[in-house]
């Protein structure tokens, strides 16, 4: 009977620890392995505003030093920074919160003045119909948004890495409102120059359980208690 009673504790105890701990799980908003995606040769878009050209939600651009192929994103420079760009919509997010940008890089030659790079950006207070000069410009040479009239950008986060190597993550705050943009690039100060592969990007939202409420915690927590003292006693008989 001893052991039984220790058993059953020793379940509860585990039950617990179960209740109490905090659970994670993810909302994907946005995956491309580019294995049917596109790129546009623009440079340096707009999304929103009367200017030309615009750029179309969840489509890549660039300029010719960057390419979609094999199932990759290819990113050449030999002029400071040249990146690929993609603005995501804020329709697809999962409203306010923390997100993570996720992606790989298969392929990676550079010196030690060279890098790859990765930006994420938010923007909002564009003007989709047209009627102002409220935008934001995507200029992939720089990896960054740039507003024009009365839209406003951040940057939220950004890195620089050096080695070949899968799930790189980026995690950002999410306001819940503006386009998310996303840069994957490489940068050099000169020769030799870099050239690096992206692969299977993602960014999904961080969604954790909240703590459960203390009485149930203390309810469990005092029938393991209970169990131990009933041990104690019939061990003393």
């Amino acid at each position: 009977m001893k052991h039984a009673l220790a058993s059953a504790a020793s379940c509860c105890l585990v039950a617990t620890l179960v209740v109490a701990s905090r659970s994670e799980a993810s909302t994907t908003v946005f995956a491309d392995d580019f294995s049917s995606s596109s790129i546009v040769n623009q440079g340096n878009p707009y999304v929103g505003g009367w200017f030309t050209p615009q750029l179309a939600f969840q489509q890549w651009t660039s300029t010719l030093e960057a390419a979609i192929s094999d199932g990759g994103l290819d990113i050449t420079t030999t002029n400071s920074t040249r990146s690929a760009g993609i603005v995501i919509s804020p329709e697809l997010f999962d409203g306010a919160g923390d997100y993570v940008l996720k992606f790989d890089i298969s392929s990676y030659v550079g010196a030690p003045n060279n890098s790859a790079v990765a930006t994420v950006w938010s923007g909002s207070g564009y003007d989709l119909g047209g009627t102002s000069g409220n935008s934001i410009t995507v200029d992939t040479y720089t990896a960054s948004l740039v507003a024009t009239g009365s839209a406003e950008v951040m940057q939220l986060a950004a890195t620089t890495l050096t080695t070949v190597s899968t799930d790189h993550e980026i995690n950002f705050t999410y306001d819940g409102i503006s386009a998310v943009a996303v840069f994957l690039g490489a940068t050099t100060i000169g020769w030799p120059f870099p050239s690096v592969t992206y692969d299977n990007v993602l960014i999904s939202k961080f969604a954790t359980e909240p703590i459960p409420e203390p009485s149930t915690t203390l309810f469990v927590g005092a029938s393991v208690m209970s169990l131990l003292m009933i041990r104690r006693r019939v061990h003393c008989v």
